[in-house]
C-alpha cells in the first residue's frame, strides 16, 4: 500500500475549470462513524475526494479492521509538546476520510484471502494538520500491525535529508510506545526493526528504489510532488 502526503496547494491538473467535487462519504462510513459515537464536524469535508469502492465487485466493509487501525494507532504515544505521551489518536476527520475508506474496504482476492481494495492513497492537507504523524503512524501500522510477517514499508523522500525527515517521526513514535519495546521493536538511525520475524520500516532516498529488489508492504511518499521518479 502506497501513502503519499503534501502540504502542497493543490495543484491545478487535479481539477477543471469548474469548481471541484468532492464525493460524499458512504452510507458504510457514515455508521461507522455514528456506531463509534464519532461526530464529524460540518465544516470538514476535503475539497475533492474520489468515490469508496462500495460498488466494486464483492466489496463489503468490514467496520472490524477499521477498529484495529485505530486501536493500533492509539498504541502509540505523542512525542512532543503538551500531548506527549498521550495516545495518538485521530481526529473524527481522519477517521472518515482516511482510515475508515482505506482499512475498511475490502474483498476477496483470486486466492479467496480478504484483502484491502484501497491500494494507494493521495492525502494533501495545509500544514499543521497532522499529516506528517498520521502518515508515520499509519506506516507503522503496516509494518507491525497489518497481519503480514517480514512487512516491509519504506519512507520515501525526493533526497537523503528529506527521506530521515519523513522517517524521524515514525522514529520517535516508536521510541516512545511502550508495547513497542515489548515487542521486541527497536528503533535505529535508519530503521525500525522487529526481529522476531525481520519486519521493518526503513527510509529511502528516491521513490525509484522502490522498484530494484523490494517486495513492500506499504510505503508512505512525502511531498511526491518534488520527487523526479
Amino acid at each position: 500500500m502506497t501513502v503519499t502526503h503534501s502540504a502542497e496547494e493543490t495543484r491545478r491538473e487535479h481539477f477543471t475549470d469548474e469548481a471541484p467535487v468532492a464525493a460524499p462519504l458512504s452510507p458504510e462510513v457514515e455508521w461507522y462513524l455514528e456506531s463509534r459515537g464519532i461526530k464529524l464536524p460540518p465544516h470538514v469535508a476535503p475539497l475533492w475526494r474520489t468515490p469508496e469502492p462500495r460498488d466494486n465487485p464483492g466489496a463489503w466493509f468490514d467496520a472490524e479492521r477499521v477498529d484495529k487501525a485505530l486501536k493500533a494507532m492509539e498504541q502509540l504515544r505523542h512525542t512532543q509538546g503538551k500531548w506527549a505521551g498521550t495516545p495518538l489518536r485521530p481526529d473524527p476527520w481522519q477517521v472518515a476520510y482516511i482510515f475508515a475508506p482505506i482499512f475498511g474496504w475490502v474483498h476477496k482476492d483470486s486466492s479467496g484471502e480478504t484483502v484491502r481494495i484501497i491500494r494507494s492513497a493521495w492525502i494533501e492537507v495545509p500544514r499543521k494538520n497532522g499529516k506528517t504523524t498520521i502518515a508515520a503512524g499509519i506506516g507503522l501500522i503496516l509494518a507491525f500491525g497489518d497481519g503480514e510477517p517480514g512487512a516491509q514499508v519504506y519512507a520515501a523522500a525526493a533526497s537523503k535529508d528529506q527521506a530521515q525527515q519523513a522517517y524521524r517521526p515514525a522514529k520517535l513514535l516508536a521510541e516512545g510506545t511502550p508495547s513497542f519495546k515489548r515487542a521486541g521493536i527497536k528503533a535505529g538511525v535508519k530503521q525500525i526493526m522487529r526481529a522476531r520475524d525481520q519486519s521493518f520500516m526503513m527510509a529511502i532516498a528516491s521513490v525509484g528504489d522502490l522498484i530494484q529488489g523490494t517486495n513492500p508492504n506499504g510505503a508512505i511518499v512525502d511531498e511526491l510532488h518534488v520527487h523526479k521518479s
